[in-house]
């Protein structure tokens, strides 16, 4: 097994960029050090010496280190820049794109609902000082980008007619929104239809999955959300069918990647000035789950996404992200099961619980209360910037303090890096620990006082120093067991962090509002 360990941390390490740079870097020194060594009357020594001296052999070494040096640079700038050329990253000019919308910011009442959809808004927003900051980016004061702009900038700063609280649109469609806490779910299946991609897409299909050649992906099959309606006032169904992971990469995810001709899929399937009904859209559609994780003190569990992911790159977004597999939905114990709208909550919630189980070895009934959808579940949206993509979200309170819960994330990770297999001997089925994967354990998370969860007029948002705390990275648990009784263990960000958040997050972060969520907890 050591040996094995051995090997793979060798592959790990050679495989690196970094790795081969040191090399190179190893290789030029080596030479240039061989170049001081004095004549030697060993035939072969003097050879080496020969071809080291040589300024053709140099030059040609140092050639290659260079081009590899350049490809090295190349491919991270490709990583850190993926992300914007294959979705728009300016979310006003979509906002602005798709007009037609209405922009609501006040909602009383019971539960909300229009099919169409409208504008999601924050109002807890980072503008202090905003007014010496911001200004319209357009160099023409007569174009309609420079008026939208400047529109947009009064409204993040003073608000407008319809909300008197300064407030700022992001890209998603509130469809509907669980504010009596009272939602059923039922759900209309078609098995036997699977979605097929539009002919353009497949002949573009292997440029469109180029767009992702440096995040980590696998294919899985995925539930596509065909229409929905709402029965009555607190019950909504959704018809489904079977999608492809894939089908989302190449779709929702790649809309504003520019093809050979310089069209893109946003200029082809949604080119007007509405989004498609999602009865109507052509694109993959899978239903994404995304959720809060927030403490029993008002933190809320951020995580910092890296580069290697598919969605969000190097941004900050919440802790539940999830695509809605067929496995989760239609199978119980590794067999088809089938789904009738009695189970059809439970089928949600349970995709809940497992990630919660997973990811950070939580459990319901013991490290929080039992999931009631009804309850749960926050509203369905639609994001602008994936072509119209679906996405249910939820939330769940932890039963820890801030600090209990990053002590709780530590211990979970060291149980599962150097005791899973012995603990899982002594464990039934539907108990055992499952150990965390090398990503889950190099992510970055923050808990943020719910306070501070503000964006900027720019989607940013700035953990400030001595405010969130930062969880030490779960792949250093066992060495933050061995120092859990040193205060500054679990301690609060010794710096700064601004980042943009990911499209979920803000819409997560506006059904907390849309919900009065802070009131309903108490926070």
């Amino acid at each position: 097994m050591k040996r094995v360990k051995f090997e793979e941390k060798v592959k790990k390490y050679s495989d690196s960029g970094w790795a081969k740079i040191a090399l190179c870097i190893v290789g030029i020194a080596a030479a240039y050090a061989l170049t001081l060594i004095p004549d030697s009357e060993n035939a072969f020594l003097s050879s080496i010496l020969d071809f080291v001296r040589d300024k053709v052999s140099v030059s040609v070494f140092i050639g290659v280190a260079f081009a590899f040096f350049a490809s090295k640079i190349a491919t991270i700038r490709e990583r850190r820049t993926e992300e914007s050329l294959k979705t728009e990253a300016d979310q006003q000019k979509i906002i602005h794109k798709y007009k037609n919308h209405k922009v609501k910011t006040d909602y009383d009442g019971g539960n909300f609902f229009d099919y169409d959809g409208v504008f999601m808004t924050l109002h807890s927003l980072a503008n202090k000082g905003a007014e010496k900051n911001i200004a319209p980016q357009s160099d023409d004061v007569y174009s309609i980008e420079y008026e939208n702009e400047k529109r947009d900038i009064d409204r993040f700063l003073n608000g407008d007619e319809s909300s008197s609280v300064p407030y700022l649109t992001i890209a998603s469609l509130n469809v509907y929104a669980n504010r009596a806490f009272d939602t059923k779910l039922t759900i209309a299946d078609n098995v036997n239809e699977a979605f097929k991609l539009p002919d353009f897409i497949i002949q573009n299909s292997r440029a469109l999955l180029d767009a992702h050649k440096h995040s980590k992906k696998t294919n899985t099959t995925t539930i596509r959300l065909d229409d929905f309606e709402r029965v009555d006032a607190s019950t909504i169904k959704i018809h489904t069918k079977r999608t492809m992971y894939y089908h989302m990469l190449v779709t929702n995810r790649c809309m504003d990647y520019k093809l050979t001709d310089g069209m893109t899929l946003r200029d082809i399937y949604e080119c007007n000035e509405s989004i498609s009904p999602i009865n109507k859209s052509e694109l993959g559609n899978q239903i994404g789950i995304n959720g809060l994780v927030i403490t029993k003190d008002g933190y809320l569990l951020i995580e910092r996404r890296g580069l290697d992911k598919t969605t969000w790159k190097d941004k900050f977004a919440q802790p539940i992200s999830l695509a809605l597999k067929e496995k989760d939905l239609f199978y119980r114990d590794e067999k088809p099961a089938e789904i009738k709208d009695a189970t059809v909550e439970d089928r949600f919630c349970k995709v809940i619980r497992d990630t919660l189980k997973n990811n950070f070895g939580l459990r319901e009934g013991e490290d929080y209360d039992e999931l009631r959808f009804s309850e749960n579940f926050m509203g369905f949206a639609r994001d602008l910037l994936e072509g119209g993509k679906p996405n249910f979200y939820f939330y769940v309170v932890v039963n820890y303090t801030a600090r209990e819960f990053t002590e709780k994330l530590q211990k979970y990770a060291a149980l599962t890096m150097e005791q899973a297999n012995e603990i899982n001997k002594t464990l039934p089925e539907g108990q055992k620990i499952k150990p965390l994967r090398t990503e889950k354990l190099q992510n970055v998370y923050y808990l943020v006082p719910w306070s501070q969860a503000k964006v900027n007029f720019y989607y940013e948002m700035n953990l400030e120093e001595g405010g969130g705390t930062l969880v030490p990275k779960r792949q250093f648990a066992p060495r933050f067991e061995e120092s859990k009784d040193n205060p500054e263990a679990v301690c609060n960000l010794q710096k700064s962090v601004k980042k943009q958040c990911g499209q979920a997050l803000l819409a997560c972060l506006s059904y907390a509002e849309i919900l009065n969520l802070k009131e309903k907890l108490n926070f």
